[in-house]
């Protein structure tokens, strides 16, 4: 050994167990131990908000996402709908064109 003296103070607290910290010590880090676990339980509790959150937030998202496509669909089918009319409006009024003609010889 180096020769160093190492300064333990052995004591005995209120129920006869052996302490090596002083008794002020030991209340000091049962008091940190006592705040860690209550620090932990609400780390572990927001965790379980967070998460809950979360799963909330991606069936909401997946709920617009739908509504989103529906929609895009319905415009798509509306526009597509114009479209045939249009069609359907200029062959009608060749048709019309034709049955003139027909009737004027």
């Amino acid at each position: 050994m180096d020769g160093s003296k190492i300064d333990v103070n052995i004591t005995f607290d209120e129920n006869n167990q052996i302490r090596v910290l002083a008794a002020d010590k030991y209340r000091e880090t049962e008091n940190v131990k006592s705040e860690t676990i209550d620090f932990l339980k609400k780390i572990m509790s927001f965790n379980e908000m967070v998460t809950t959150l979360i799963d909330v937030l991606e069936t909401q998202a997946a709920k617009i996402e739908e509504a989103k496509l529906k929609a895009v669909g319905s415009r798509n089918k509306i526009e597509g709908e114009e479209d045939n009319r249009r069609k359907r409006e200029q062959e009608l009024k060749t048709l019309i064109n034709e049955k003139r003609l027909l009737l004027e010889r």
